[in-house]
Order: C-alpha cells, then sequence, then structure tokens
C-alpha cells in the first residue's frame, strides 16, 4: 500500500470511529429521553417539572447541542488532517518542490493553492467540496463564536439557511437579560452521517487524483 492510499485509510478509519461513538452516545441520550418520558407517565405536572423538567431539557437540548456541534468538529479536523498529510507525502518526496504556505486562509485555500502550485488537476467546484467549505465555517462558528449566527462565515450561513430541517437556529437572551443573541446548534444526526459521507467521497477523488498525477 503507498502512502496516499495509507493516509486515505487512515483518514477512513478515523471517520468510522467518530461515527460509531457519535451513533452510542446517540443511542444512550435517546434512551435516557425514553426513560424520563416513561417516568412521566405516572407523575403530576407538578412533579414533573420538579422532578424531570431539567433533565429533559439537559438531553434533549443542551447535551444534544454541544454534543452534535463537538462531533462535526471532529469531522472537519480529520479532513484537515489528512488534506495536511497528502501535502507531507508529496514535499517529502519532492523537496525541491515546496509550494509557499497560503497565511490567513483557510486549510481548504491552502490546500487548493498547493493542488494549483504543483500543477495536479482537481475540480474544486464540486458540490461535495463546497459542503465541506460550508461544514468548516460552521465549525468555526461555534468553536470561535460560541454557536452565534452573526459569527459564521456566509457560506456556513447559506448552509445553515438551506436546511432547516439538520439545524436549530433561535434566539437567546444573553446573561445580563438586556441584548439578544440568535445562536444554532445541529439538531439531526443525520446531518452528521451525511458530513461522513460526503467527506469520505471527496477525499477519496482527491487523494486518487493526487497519487495518480504523482506517478
Amino acid at each position: 500500500m503507498n502512502k496516499y492510499d495509507l493516509s486515505y485509510k487512515l483518514h477512513c478509519d478515523l471517520l468510522d470511529n467518530i461515527k460509531q461513538v457519535f451513533e452510542e452516545i446517540a443511542v444512550n441520550v435517546k434512551s435516557r429521553i425514553k426513560e424520563i418520558n416513561d417516568a412521566a407517565q405516572t407523575m403530576t405536572p407538578e412533579d414533573i417539572e420538579n422532578q424531570l423538567a431539567d433533565d429533559y431539557y439537559y438531553y434533549s437540548e443542551t447535551f444534544s447541542a454541544i454534543n452534535n456541534n463537538i462531533y462535526l468538529a471532529h469531522v472537519v479536523s480529520a479532513v484537515e488532517i489528512h488534506l495536511n498529510r497528502l501535502k507531507s507525502i508529496y514535499t517529502t518526496k519532492h523537496p525541491s518542490c515546496r509550494p509557499p504556505g497560503l497565511s490567513g486562509t483557510s486549510f481548504m485555500r491552502k490546500f487548493e493553492g498547493f493542488m494549483s502550485d504543483i500543477g495536479c488537476s482537481f475540480d474544486f467546484a464540486v458540490s461535495d467540496w463546497q459542503d465541506i467549505d460550508a461544514f468548516r465555517a460552521i465549525r468555526n462558528g461555534f468553536i470561535h463564536g460560541g454557536a452565534e449566527y452573526s459569527d459564521v462565515e456566509p457560506v456556513g450561513q447559506l448552509y445553515i439557511d438551506n436546511n432547516p430541517s439538520y439545524f436549530d437556529v433561535k434566539t437567546i437572551l444573553r446573561r445580563n437579560g438586556t441584548t439578544q443573541k440568535t445562536t444554532f446548534y445541529i439538531k439531526n444526526d443525520i446531518m452528521l452521517l451525511n458530513a461522513i459521507s460526503i467527506v469520505k467521497r471527496i477525499t477519496d477523488k482527491i487523494t486518487t487524483s493526487l497519487k495518480t498525477f504523482d506517478i
């Protein structure tokens, strides 16, 4: 197995592990929510409010918001790791060909520049690559902006707006109660599973393109 194929295998193994852990946690959360709902069947509304409401909100809202967003961050990071490793494989083999880094740009723009500089043709206008760029922007939105909608790059905002079934977007009060902010989180597990499929598909094509070029 050559180094490009090995890198893709490691990449897919990581994504598969992310998917497995996410699915296991999702099952446990749904099981806990079911337990709460079952317990509520024999309780008065007052007892539900006093004994179950906080736990229900935690598992259905707070936990899901943090957990789902974190897993998208892992998926995007897996892409960045793989693309950086592909660049390293090529430049290690060709030490005289080290394209200059593009400071101040995303890892995706840097990789596009790398492929262009070495003369390896690839169509980065395809929808899968654009989706990953949206995932990157969304990831940055909750990693650096606390999931504040206004802090997300336009490519991420457009993806959120075009996929309402994947996201929960709502306006909440800030702590002082005098101002508001619009936040978002991934509410649909299918979005994360789709993201992994998209990532595998496009990184396979990129890996094959670079491997074929580097002969």
